[in-house]
């Protein structure tokens, strides 16, 4: 299916310019260390990771989901990584926002989707998150969905595109890990900063 221009409108402030990923596809820590672009300034690598010097990590998998490209830091956007499950069809982009930043953006998100057209699922009411049903493919409708986790320290969203049939458990899978990885990037950004007022 080839996504019409107002589908690629509503999605541009979510992607956040993903041509700018082009240097940035091979999915293993390895890989993108050792090719240094200027995309990937910031990042180092960790055990079966990728670590960015303002805290946001990004394992090589998240749950059945591969890392396949970073995205590069915009401002009040953030940064962030994108996972892909190709046999189901699933995409999922985590990104990091600053503090207070990501339910402005998800409103936002919301308005440009519905602006588009797109039909919001009035009863999602899985954690604190949203659902459209976006397109149709091979007479299977599209579900986009973006969920947030507003931390002490940052907020971050999962965005998540998969096509029907969805089913409902290994969604709430993907959400509990997104939750874990969320909870466990702020633990280690509030860890840094008591380290650092020890020191100072």
């Amino acid at each position: 299916m080839i996504p019409s221009k107002r589908r690629l409108i509503a999605l541009s402030i979510l992607l956040g310019y993903l041509s700018q990923t082009a240097l940035a596809n091979d999915p293993y820590s390895e890989g993108l260390l050792n090719r240094p672009y200027d995309l990937r300034t910031g990042w180092r690598k960790d055990v079966h990771g990728l670590t960015h010097i303002e805290g946001m990590h990004c394992p090589d998998w998240l749950g059945e989901m591969e890392r396949t490209a970073i995205l590069p830091d915009i401002e009040a956007i953030g940064l962030g990584c994108t996972y892909e499950r190709k046999r189901a069809r699933v995409s999922a982009i985590i990104r990091q926002h600053p503090h207070g930043a990501a339910q402005p953006f998800m409103r936002e998100l919301a308005v440009n989707f519905a602006a588009s057209g797109f039909s919001l699922l009035k009863d999602n009411g899985l954690y604190k998150g949203m659902t459209f049903v976006t397109g149709e493919q091979n007479h299977h409708s599209i579900y986009e969905s973006i969920w947030t986790f507003e931390g002490e320290t940052a907020d971050y969203t999962l965005w998540v595109s998969q096509r029907a049939p969805v089913f409902p458990e290994k969604t709430d899978k993907l959400l509990r890990d997104f939750f874990a990885l969320a909870k466990r990037v702020e633990a280690s950004a509030k860890e840094a900063t008591r380290s650092n007022s020890l020191q100072n």
